[in-house]
């Protein structure tokens, strides 16, 4: 309140993560400020096997972030704590793996690595301007898990121009072919353009979305064409 008397613009980011609820209560940060911490200390680790325990990697981080995708929206935002992109715990694949999910998260985007120093691999994931448009799309859409087959994931982000943003996601220790369609998605149709968010290169498909995609990789789609599916749409 004392913040909003001022009457200047300023962004309200709050860190509850020490605050744990009473079970089957829930909290809704969103009542008190722009954005707010979902967990734990985030560190440069792939994984901890341990889900909720600190230190937290990005999976873990993922996996308590992930559920809360409709909190997502202008003005009220999940955090899962800034980017470890180009630390040293992490590959480069995992790099980009990061980046992309906390895009797809629609997360707010701080750089945690010391970006004087920052290879050029680094710095184009941080730069790259394709997945920086799907994180700053207007709609603000929290990306979601829409489905989870142990090793492998999708994620689906609904874009303010009526695509969607698709994520599918390898944890596990080799490459593994993922595939989905554009009704698990969200879309309904009979052709439809992909873009790779990685290289901007594009396709066509009647439907099917598929990548090989190394382990602990991310293959990042901008599936364009078609319309949303009403049954999925509050889905997504």
């Amino acid at each position: 309140d004392a913040l909003r008397a001022t009457g200047r613009p300023i962004v309200y980011s709050i860190n509850p993560n020490s605050f744990h609820a009473p079970a089957g209560d829930k909290y809704n940060w969103g009542e008190v400020a722009d954005l707010w911490r979902t967990t734990e200390d985030l560190l440069d680790i792939w994984q901890n096997g341990n889900t909720n325990s600190y230190p937290m990697g990005v999976g873990n981080v993922l996996d308590v972030t992930a559920p809360l995708a409709a909190q997502s929206g202008p003005g009220h935002w999940n955090d899962p704590d800034m980017l470890v992109v180009g630390r040293p715990g992490l590959s480069l694949t995992e790099s980009r793996s990061h980046f992309a999910l906390w895009s797809l998260l629609s997360a707010p985007l701080m750089a945690g690595n010391d970006i004087r120093t920052m290879s050029a691999d680094v710095s184009a994931i941080l730069r790259n301007p394709r997945l920086l448009a799907v994180n700053q799309d207007p709609r603000g859409a929290g990306g979601r898990r829409v489905r989870d087959d142990g090793s492998t994931e999708v994620f689906a982000k609904p874009l303010s121009d009526g695509s969607v943003a698709v994520g599918l996601f390898n944890r596990g220790g080799g490459t593994a072919t993922i595939t989905t369609t554009a009704a698990q998605v969200g879309l309904s149709g009979s052709s439809f353009t992909l873009t790779d968010l990685w290289t901007g290169g594009t396709s066509s498909t009647s439907g099917q979305i598929s990548a090989n995609v190394p382990a602990h990789g991310v293959a990042v789609f901008k599936v364009t064409g078609g319309s949303p599916l009403a049954a999925t749409t509050s889905r997504l």
